[in-house]
């Protein structure tokens, strides 16, 4: 693992590098393995994670705290429910939609690290989102990642996450206004 860090010829990345992974290496396969429930895979989700965030180091903090943690497990998460489509598509196997909300049954950090009173009705109306919508609406306008900076990250289109934006948007939108959910 460590010759995965010599690639970062700034010595204080390789330093926040190591430090990420080493933080957050458990938590990192807990969440793919709980996706991905095959060993194999999760570690394979973790080290796709590590050089998600070795390509995109420049965009974490020093700090390894709430904000750092909230973007390695979306990077993991997303990596994890990739792989497991990928998987599924090549076993000739669908997956229904019970099944891949059940994936999204875990507390994600934001949920664990935001109590501030002010943000409670917005946070917890962001956290009833689906995922693929909470994640891209908590990079877009919580952390101020770009369009761009969020496809690098997650491994998507710019198109992608524009779409994602749009109908996460509109689906906050009608949970603030007490409507109810076109989708």
């Amino acid at each position: 693992m460590l010759s995965v860090f010599a690639s970062l010829d700034d010595k204080s990345e390789r330093k926040l590098a190591e430090a990420i992974y080493k933080k957050h290496k458990k938590s990192m396969y807990g969440a793919a393995y709980s996706i991905l429930k095959n060993a194999d895979d999760a570690e394979d989700a973790v080290m796709d994670a590590v050089y998600k965030i070795i390509n995109n180091i420049s965009k974490f903090d020093s700090d390894t705290g709430e904000k750092t943690c909230s973007l390695v497990m979306i990077i993991v998460r997303n990596i994890a429910l990739n792989k497991y489509n990928y998987n599924k598509a090549h076993s000739a196997q669908s997956i229904s939609e019970e099944e891949e909300s059940s994936l999204y049954t875990e507390e994600t950090p934001e949920e664990f690290f935001c109590n501030a009173e002010s943000y409670e009705k917005l946070l917890s109306d962001i956290r009833a989102l689906e995922p693929i919508y909470r994640d891209i609406i908590l990079l877009k306008y919580l952390y101020g990642y770009s369009n761009y900076e969020i496809a690098s990250m997650l491994g998507i289109s710019e198109a992608t996450v524009r779409v994602r934006l749009m109908r996460g948007k509109k689906l906050l939108k009608n949970k603030l206004s007490g409507g109810k959910n076109d989708e």
